[in-house]
């Protein structure tokens, strides 16, 4: 299924509105895109979903945003993306 401009929510964005619209967007597209920008795709939800899945802890007291502990489990996730995209070629 291809998204057009026309399909995406005209109200100011959030994250839901994000989700909806990216959720029509194939890992393999998404991914394919990231590469092209010169970027790393990290899944997020695929390496870290089971950790927040288990400990409440990883959420704010809202229980919808990361706690310092949830960042900190991020911050490990993507720790190999940023160290790679850091490197000075030798």
């Amino acid at each position: 299924m291809q998204l057009s401009y026309a399909q995406i929510p005209r109200r100011p964005v959030n994250l839901i509105d994000l989700k909806e619209v990216f959720k029509f967007v194939s890992p393999k597209v998404r991914d394919a895109a990231v590469k092209t920008a010169g970027g790393v795709a990290v899944d997020l939800a695929g390496q870290t979903g089971a950790v927040f899945r288990a400990d409440a802890g990883t959420y704010c007291h809202d229980g919808y945003h990361p706690s310092a502990d949830g960042y900190r489990v991020w911050a490990h996730a993507l720790l190999p993306a940023v160290a790679g995209a850091a490197a000075v070629p030798q």
